[in-house]
């Protein structure tokens, strides 16, 4: 009877030191398969972690507020009337302004926001067409994900979408790719108050590594390409804060504006050519901000 009692314990025991040993193998295998894999993605050129694209050095960004400075208070007959600032929570929330951004921002390579408000000179003080509001932010570096967009954040905040459409424009004297036709968004949402349902409009459109762009799912896919190691994406979103009557002509004072803003914008932000160019040489390690 000793005997039979004995070797179920031993075969316990065993079993015990075997399945110990089994998990620790497979602890092993699967730390040697992610190093592998790392490597091998290198080997083949494949980049995972992306590195910031620098603003042009004419760029001016407030060091506490994180807001672009040096965008022009006065643009074609647009005028600026108001400088409007995020509150911390809503900073928070776009991801700008963070601990990174503050060690980045001497060197060029923080994310960025401005929300003004200009007017139209040539618009009588009671027209609808006269003042605008722009609200511009910048990327740069590992936000990849892109989240926040009219066609998402208007619905969340109780509006109801009523279409969309896509304008067709160009920019003149602008570097190319935006010197060749490209495309704006124009969305359409209903609200209500006591006064009853009305529509209003915004338009917006991204600059994604130098290139235009309207679809967030193709920004996403840019910003995580493998063969790049810099990226960095801005938006420009834009809106009369007034109901729309006519969707027309709101269309047709929206591409004048942006006619009139977006060559300006550009001027703020890096070219398709710092791009390529960072991705061939890289950054320079004087100005390089290791993390």
């Amino acid at each position: 009877m000793t005997s039979v009692d004995i070797k179920p314990k031993q075969a316990q025991a065993s079993s015990g030191k075997a399945g110990w040993v089994h998990f620790a193998m497979a602890v092993v295998v699967l730390l040697a398969l992610t190093v592998g894999w790392n490597a091998v993605m290198r080997g083949l050129g494949y980049i995972i972690r992306k590195e910031p694209v620098p603003w042009p050095a004419g760029v001016t960004v407030d060091t506490k507020t994180f807001q672009n400075t040096s965008l022009p208070e006065k643009i074609g007959p647009y005028e600026l009337v108001e400088e409007l600032e995020h509150k911390p929570d809503v900073l928070e929330t776009l991801k700008i302004g963070t601990p990174l951004d503050a060690r980045r921002i001497k060197v060029r390579q923080s994310n960025w926001y401005l929300f003004r408000k200009y007017a139209d000179t040539r618009e009588d003080e009671h027209s609808p067409y006269r003042n605008w509001m722009l609200d511009v932010v910048f990327y740069t570096g590992g936000e990849t994900t892109v989240p926040h967009v009219p066609d998402i954040c208007i619905v969340a905040g109780g509006a109801k979408s009523t279409g969309s459409e896509y304008i067709p424009m160009e920019c003149p004297g602008s570097p190319a790719p935006w010197n060749e036709e490209f495309k704006i968004k124009g969305l359409y949402y209903e609200r209500a108050d006591a006064t009853g349902q009305y529509e209003q409009v915004q338009y917006y459109l991204f600059d994604v590594n130098g290139q235009p762009e309207v679809s967030r799912e193709k920004v996403r896919l840019a910003l995580t390409n493998l063969r790049r190691r810099h990226v960095f994406y801005a938006k420009a979103q834009f809106y009369m804060p007034y109901p729309v009557t006519d969707r027309q002509q709101a269309n047709a004072k929206a591409k004048e504006f942006m006619e009139y803003c977006l060559p300006a914008i550009l001027k703020e932000l890096p070219s398709q050519a710092d791009v390529d160019r960072l991705q061939e040489h890289g950054l320079d390690p004087k100005t390089a901000n290791h993390e």
